[in-house]
């Protein structure tokens, strides 16, 4: 919220299949009618949130992913389902102001969880090359809970937020296969159709505006890593969030109304992990 010790953190969506190509299917899915592919997967990254405010935070935040795939091969109209669920925390350092105005540093500890369900169909132009499209829903939860910072020898107390935004989200994913190696990709677009943002301290709850955000991943892996059903895979990745100025909502904390200002989330960081 403006000029405080600043701002601390399934249903089915179906994507249609509009044209027909010359295969479909995955290496497991070819010889069961129906196949299970799970992955565990590690995600160091660089998270930069800043505020249009003045407030800017950066620093590491650490991911941890399980996601599953099922697919039922001999029935070409169904697609494959594919949940996850992600967590992720850091500490970052924090550069904005007090509630005074004054500049104020310190850090923000940064945690939340994600959930997501993709539906999906994979067209296979070649024994080599197969490209999948998917759309679905997802949840998002975080929580920013900024530390106490000294300001002009004046203890400015800190405080904590709770973000939530339930999203629509469709993507491609492109695959092309060397042998028991191959290279992939993942690009996709997502919006909210809800966003909140509350503070406790203040007890206010607001809204920020909604906006278009997208992602991309580009990795590389090997399949029959050590033995038949596991593989390996290694990849980067980059993530943007925007969200549009709130609406006010009064405090009667502290008599006045406040306002989420306009805010933006990137990410930049690698993913490796393992399937089976």
């Amino acid at each position: 919220m403006k000029k405080r010790l600043i701002l601390g953190a399934v249903s089915t969506f179906l994507v249609s299949t509009l044209i027909s190509t010359v295969g479909v299917g995955e290496s497991k899915a070819e010889n069961k009618p129906i196949s299970a592919d799970f992955s565990v997967s590690y995600s160091p990254y660089y998270y930069k949130w800043s505020e249009k405010a003045g407030i800017d935070e950066k620093g590491w935040v650490h991911a941890l992913k399980v996601s599953g795939k099922m697919h039922v091969s001999k029935i070409i109209w169904i697609p494959y389902i594919e949940p996850s669920f992600k967590i992720y925390g850091g500490e970052v350092k924090y550069d904005g102001q007090a509630w005074t105005g004054e500049a104020a540093k310190t850090k923000t500890n940064y945690n939340g969880w994600e959930a997501e369900l993709n539906l999906g169909y994979t067209y296979a132009f070649d024994k080599n090359f197969k490209v999948s499209l998917y759309g679905g829903i997802g949840r998002e939860y975080w929580k920013r809970d900024l530390e106490n910072a000294i300001v002009d020898n004046t203890l400015a107390i800190g405080y904590s937020e709770k973000w939530r935004q339930n999203y629509v989200k469709i993507g491609v994913k492109p695959e092309y296969d060397i042998g028991n190696y191959y290279v992939f990709g993942n690009f996709y677009a997502k919006y909210p159709w809800k966003v909140k943002e509350s503070a406790s301290l203040f007890d206010v709850e607001v809204e920020p505006g909604k906006k278009l955000n997208y992602g991309a991943e580009l990795g590389v892996g090997v399949k029959g890593f050590l033995k038949k059903d596991l593989g390996v895979f290694a990849s980067v990745f980059y993530e943007r969030d925007k969200f549009g100025k709130s609406d006010k909502d009064y405090s009667e904390v502290i008599g006045d109304y406040l306002h989420q200002p306009e805010s933006k989330r990137e990410t930049y960081g690698f993913r490796i992990g393992i399937n089976f």
